[in-house]
């Protein structure tokens, strides 16, 4: 007969998640540090207690089969809902026979059946046990029923010229990739506020009573009641100057597109000695560019030929522009535009300081409004959210937990399928909001940049150095 032994087992439920806690039945097996003998399944339960809720430890005291400190632990859960699970975070394990303890690290949900090993993570080819070895092959069988690729779209579908996402809707996504419970209401708690303050603005406008926004407090004030900050930005008294405007392009949004140049750039529809005047005294064109003190942000490849976006209601078309900004270094080392150029091949669209104060505003502004497009749907939807989700899925698809690079990556990529999925939903339509309110169509211009991307763009610090502005 097996000699017995008393173990302590403290379990802890993730914090940050409220349906990370189980009322189903979880039972636990232990493997001790040969893996050549094991437990019988325990279930982990104290009478009138409510066991495994949000943020809480819990204690166990079982009666099982003597085997030494454990090297592995399987947790099951049984009589269960059928959507319920349990967000383990860590389970403690303390032999009373010799008076210590080993600690599980899981961060994982407990749907079927999970296995977890002590110590550190290990590359598979190091791994020597042949149990630790199977329990990670069949963790990866079990994760590529889980963490699914969508069906590879055909043109016109949705993902098509696009990377590769998860192929789940937002009720259906994997435990694993959701947020937590303060970013899903944050966001949904916000989304709420301002498009029921849009609804009653409708209302209001219909019935002549709406909210007339001359000023920034009037247009903030809609925000009343969200987490947007409503304070003035420090910019806000001088965002019409120029030095203000080159602060915006090279420390706003959007940086990455600034590029060191050595000549005009083809197309750009200007002479260089009707430049000079518009420098330092002491310089003139041909001298700054020799200097590198000239430098575009150029969106014309981004956008060219891109469909603009149409109004829901009215059906009119929006309008973007396909524009080009060059922009000097001074000698007090100011960033300020000298040029922008806002449609190609029409020198009509030629703008520079020494046009009227009102149209050179108006081509700063036309700027801005495409460089808002390429930053939403470029710098940020596709080279943040949406390159990154093939790597996110593929990680949790075909590397096991005890792998090195999944300690390091997971807490990184664990919820990008799960914002890149409302992205999806709410951001990227033709109807959406977004869309709406930008000129240039989300999906159309994310396809156009996915073409030309390269794994080395992703390099920032080699493609800054390309770009001149290391």
């Amino acid at each position: 007969m097996s000699k017995m032994a008393e173990y302590l087992i403290e379990a802890k439920t993730v914090k940050g998640k409220i349906k990370s806690s189980t009322d189903a039945s979880i039972y636990i097996k232990m493997v001790g540090q040969s893996a050549s003998i094991s437990t019988e399944w325990t279930l982990l339960d104290n009478w009138f207690r409510d066991d495994f809720e949000e943020g809480r430890w819990d204690t166990f005291k079982i009666k099982t089969k003597e085997i030494g400190l454990p090297k592995a632990i399987g947790l099951k859960i049984e009589k269960k809902y059928s959507s319920d699970g349990w967000f383990c975070e860590r389970v403690i394990v303390k032999s009373k026979e010799l008076n210590k303890t080993v600690e599980f690290l899981v961060l994982d949900w407990l749907l079927t059946e999970l296995w977890v090993v002590a110590g550190e993570e290990t590359l598979p080819q190091k791994e020597t046990c042949p149990f630790i070895k199977d329990v990670r092959t069949r963790e990866v069988e079990r994760n590529r029923v889980t963490y699914q690729w969508i069906p590879r779209p055909c043109p016109g579908e949705l993902g098509w010229s696009l990377p590769r996402f998860c192929n789940e809707t937002m009720e259906q996504i994997p435990f694993m990739f959701e947020s937590s419970d303060n970013q899903v209401f944050s966001f949904e708690g916000t989304r709420s506020l301002i498009k029921k303050d849009i609804f009653k603005e409708y209302l209001s406008g219909k019935i002549g009573f709406g909210t007339e926004l001359n000023d920034y407090d009037d247009y903030m004030e809609l925000f009343n009641g969200t987490n947007i900050p409503v304070d003035k930005p420090k910019f806000y008294s001088k965002w019409q100057e120029d030095e203000e405007f080159g602060r915006s392009i090279l420390n706003g949004t959007n940086p990455i597109t600034v590029q060191k140049i050595s000549q005009i750039p083809d197309g750009v529809m200007i002479k260089a000695e009707q430049l000079d005047g518009l420098l330092d005294d002491d310089i003139n064109f041909e001298q700054a560019l020799e200097r590198n003190r000239i430098y575009v942000s150029d969106h014309r490849q981004k956008v060219r030929g891109l469909p603009r976006n149409i109004r829901t209601k009215s059906r009119a078309q929006m309008h973007g522009a396909t524009p080009i900004a060059m922009l000097y270094v001074t000698n007090k080392g100011a960033f300020t535009p000298i040029l922008i150029q806002l449609e190609e091949d029409d020198p009509d669209y030629v703008f520079t300081p020494n046009d009227s104060a009102e149209d050179w505003q108006l081509a700063k502004m036309y700027f801005k409004s495409a460089d808002i497009a390429v930053h939403q749907w470029i710098s940020h939807f596709l080279y943040t959210h949406a390159v990154m989700e093939p790597f996110a899925v593929g990680l949790f698809r075909n590397i096991s937990s005890r792998h090195p690079i999944y300690k390091l990556m997971k807490p990184h990529l664990r919820t990008v399928a799960a914002i890149n999925t409302i992205a999806r939903k709410d951001l990227l339509p033709p109807t959406s909001i977004s869309n709406q309110c930008i000129g240039m169509n989300a999906v159309g211009t994310a396809m156009n940049a996915f073409e030309s991307l390269r794994y080395d763009n992703l390099n920032l610090p080699n493609f800054l150095e390309d770009n001149g502005t290391n």
